[in-house]
């Protein structure tokens, strides 16, 4: 089964960081920085990665917090990205999809324009499958990794410390009409909210 790449992390809390106002944000905005994500995501490791939405929906019903990888049988595999209180994000390199090959009925994945929103130079190219290097592994390049870590985590928490906590209103909920035919009539169905 497919698990989160550790470069698709990577960029997500590349992003975070870069983008704290959107993570805090409404939905709407959320809904971007997780366009943005799937696009630095696509960049990074092609076409296949986007976002989703439930099937039948108009595009402006994209998940705000989910990124999505579309699978050889046309489903799509969907990992929740962001705590939905706390905005904190809970992918992890490694982690298996919330919701592994999603039928079409359930949802569509969405393609998004491959886009370099953190100053890449180019994509990174597919290493293709994992073999492990008997060399001497680069310890410089393992220091500046963990360095650049280290800034992100000293970025995050500056980030929280000057914000309060965020006042949560009660979540809307909207369910959608639906329109069928039934013993040959034409019937709305209109749910009630709660």
């Amino acid at each position: 089964m497919m698990t989160f790449p550790v470069d698709a992390f990577d960029v997500m809390r590349q992003l975070y960081a870069k983008f704290p106002v959107l993570v805090q944000g409404d939905e709407d905005q959320r809904r971007v920085l997780i366009r943005i994500c799937a696009e630095q995501i696509a960049y990074v490791l092609g076409a296949r990665w986007g976002n989703k939405k439930r099937a039948g929906l108009g595009d402006a019903f994209r998940s705000k917090d989910s990124i999505a990888y579309l699978e050889d049988d046309g489903t799509c595999s969907v990992w929740d990205t962001q705590h939905g209180v706390t905005r904190a994000l809970i992918v992890r390199a490694g982690s298996e999809p919330n919701y592994p090959h999603l039928p079409v009925s359930d949802a569509t994945f969405m393609t998004v324009q491959p886009t370099d929103h953190l100053g890449l130079d180019q994509p990174v190219p597919d290493p293709g499958p994992s073999v492990p290097n008997p060399g001497t592994p680069d310890i410089g390049a393992r220091l500046t990794a963990i360095d650049r870590e280290l800034q992100l985590i000293r970025l995050s928490l500056a980030t929280l410390h000057e914000k309060p906590a965020p006042v949560m209103p009660a979540p809307v909920i909207v369910f959608p009409e639906y329109t069928g035919k039934l013993f040959g009539y034409t019937i709305t169905l209109r749910p009630k909210g709660l």
